[in-house]
């Protein structure tokens, strides 16, 4: 994991239709995870029963005993749970079990391999977590099953390495191997649990709308491309645009026509900024030829030149937005030869 990227591999899921508690087949002794007490843990030793736990998953994994999506979904988990004790999930149908901490801790406890592979699943699909929006566990869900192709990385990758990732249409997921860094601060978010769960929001952003997928990783393709031809090596200088950028090209899923006008109004700003004007102000009309010429240089193919003429004015209209989308669709298609990603 020297790189922070791994495969993700599928693998076969059972029937779900009825809850089944996994048993150990036969002659299996061996416990792949093994957990702290099953009890809840009074909040003075909380911190150090989590360290104890954490400590144990990242052995496990690091031992390839684990699957990079089994670790994740049991560092959530188990995590959360410490953090929330008896109310750290709700169920969502009614003539389901009310979730149980220490039940739960019994049962990850007794499972391994695929059973706790689906064990997690079950947990995931029909109970839903204190301060946690469903996005998560849809996006924990379909790592496990193998999916999406999300990426464990033990570092936070700088934003150039997140727009490789999706240019080739895959999506990082940071988890802080260390014990006590992971309960600081990571970047804007209050420990490692929290910076965690924002990458899996952002997972869902990415995966879970096969065309707009296909749309978003086109887009990042096509930046990451003109980053390569330095494109954009001179707004770099200016601060408040590398800001931005880095924002565009690391943590802004959603629709490339919505991201296109976003790059527009930070290359405008760029110029007002350089000019000491004001955002009412008029461009220049040296800048307004510089923000043409550098969308121009996006290479979205022939037919959208028009529309990011367009585009460098401010002025897009719905059938804009069908061939934009139509040549980002085409770009991503290019990254993926005989099913392989480039």
């Amino acid at each position: 994991f020297g790189s922070g990227v791994s495969a993700v591999q599928r693998v076969d899921v059972p029937d779900r239709r009825q809850d089944r508690r996994p048993q150990q087949p036969a002659g299996r002794h061996d416990i792949l995870v093994s957990f702290g007490p099953s009890q809840i843990i009074p909040q003075a030793s909380a911190t150090d029963s989590l360290a104890g736990e954490l400590t144990a998953l990242v052995t496990s994994w690091r031992a390839k005993r684990l699957r990079d999506a089994t670790f994740a979904a049991l560092y959530f988990l188990r995590w959360h749970m410490q953090v929330h004790g008896r109310r750290f999930a709700a169920r969502r149908f009614k003539h389901d079990a009310r979730p149980d901490p220490v039940l739960w801790t019994n049962e990850l406890g007794q499972a391994y391999g695929s059973q706790l592979d689906e064990l997690l699943i079950r947990y995931f699909e029909r109970y839903q977590f204190l301060g946690v929006i469903p996005n998560v566990n849809i996006a924990l869900s379909q790592w496990l099953r193998g999916q999406w192709p999300l990426v464990l990385c033990e570092h936070v990758p700088v934003p150039a390495e997140v727009l490789d990732l999706q240019a080739r249409g895959q999506r990082p997921v940071t988890l802080i191997c260390d014990v006590e860094r992971a309960r600081q601060p990571v970047l804007s978010k209050p420990d490692a649990l929290a910076f965690m769960t924002h990458d899996l929001e952002h997972a869902y952003k990415f995966f879970h709308a096969p065309r707009l997928h296909a749309l978003q990783r086109g887009f990042f393709a096509v930046l990451r491309a003109a980053q390569q031809r330095d494109v954009f090596r001179r707004y770099a200088c200016d601060v408040e645009f590398r800001t931005r950028f880095d924002y565009l090209i690391s943590d802004m899923n959603t629709h490339p026509v919505h991201s296109l006008q976003y790059l527009r109004a930070i290359l405008v700003e760029f110029h007002l900024r350089i000019e000491h004007a004001g955002v009412a102000d008029v461009l220049s009309s040296y800048a307004k030829s510089d923000v043409a010429q550098t969308l121009s240089r996006l290479e979205l193919g022939d037919d959208a030149n028009d529309v990011l003429a367009r585009l460098s004015i401010g002025a897009l209209g719905s059938a804009d937005a069908q061939l934009i989308e139509q040549a980002l669709l085409e770009n991503s298609r290019s990254f993926v030869v005989g099913g392989v990603l480039a």
